[in-house]
């Protein structure tokens, strides 16, 4: 994974009325073999262009590197200044933030204070072991952003079905047709919040959420939800937080590292560079189930605390 700076995008502010106006554009990708040749196009890549009273300004690649990721600013003849280039970068990163992401991946800094002020560099180890757990959080921040580098990180597998004290579990991605009973009974024990991200999971494709069912070993006829967590939810690119019920005693912690990284597994498959676990309290022991992930600087509250809280 390239990007040497990660944006917080919902610090950015509102977007400058500067006369910029975006178009989504897409053009061959072409590569080169061995030897420095040009061959044929080999995929499409999109581009962010942006013009003025009509006239083109510049534009900037879209996701080179990963999914919400941003390449450099190419400008137009007559527009090579600086700061128009940092404009560009802003309204680039903005239009990322109004289409559903938290963060974004850049591969450089300009000198700009609004941008600069919103990012954090990616911390040397990231998506390896040699980044240790205990180096890699702010204990300051009561809650906080997790980042895991999806291209890099080795992610354990944890056995998606396993038994213990007379009972089955197992961990796997819910049906259409239990979104009823799953979100009731999500709302009636952890409440309406955390029922609206997972119902919400139910209407990308694949469904983008992963529950623990518990059955018993001695008749496997019941089969009920014990956990859950889900993504591209309350942003794109963001892992909600895990929910076990409490009153499983020694079995919790469990299944709590078997939906976090088949949560994670299934956000790799989906197309993710990258990953932003959102809003944990208890980092580090996610910090230790994913080598060379870390926690965000500034990233408490994150997207998190905004929301309606009185009728």
């Amino acid at each position: 994974m390239s990007g040497t700076h990660l944006v917080r995008l919902y610090d950015l502010g509102e977007p400058a009325r500067d006369g910029l106006s975006a178009h989504l554009t897409s053009s061959v990708l072409g590569v080169r073999d061995g030897d420095g040749a040009s061959v044929a196009g080999v995929g499409v890549g999109s581009y962010l262009t942006f013009t003025q009273d009509g006239k083109p300004v510049g534009s900037i690649e879209l996701h080179p590197y990963g999914v919400c990721s941003l390449g450099r600013v190419t400008l137009h003849e007559g527009h090579t200044d600086r700061a128009r280039s940092a404009a560009v970068l802003r309204r680039a990163l903005h239009y990322l933030h109004w289409s559903g992401f938290a963060y974004c991946l850049l591969d450089e800094v300009p000198d700009d204070p609004l941008i600069r002020a919103a990012s954090v560099a990616v911390p040397e180890g990231s998506g390896t072991a040699n980044l240790l757990a205990s180096s890699a959080d702010d204990p300051s921040l009561a809650y906080g952003d997790i980042f895991v580098d999806l291209t890099s990180t080795h992610l354990p597998d944890f056995p998606t079905s396993f038994s213990q004290e007379g009972a089955t579990y197992t961990i796997r991605r819910p049906e259409a047709s239990e979104q009823r009973a799953l979100t009731g009974w999500i709302e009636e024990t952890f409440g309406a919040g955390w029922a609206s991200e997972v119902q919400r999971s139910f209407a990308n494709t694949p469904i983008s959420s992963v529950i623990a069912v518990q059955s018993d070993d001695a008749t496997a006829q019941t089969r009920r939800p014990v956990g859950f967590i889900s993504y591209n939810t309350t942003r794109r690119g963001m892992l909600s937080s895990i929910a076990v019920r409490d009153d499983l005693q020694g079995v919790v912690s469990r299944i709590g590292a078997a939906l976090l990284t088949q949560c994670l597994h299934e956000a790799r498959m989906s197309g993710l560079s990258f990953a932003l676990l959102g809003g944990v309290s208890r980092r580090v022991a996610a910090l230790r189930i994913c080598p060379g992930s870390w926690t965000v600087p500034g990233s408490h509250p994150s997207v998190f605390g905004r929301g309606i809280n009185a009728l």
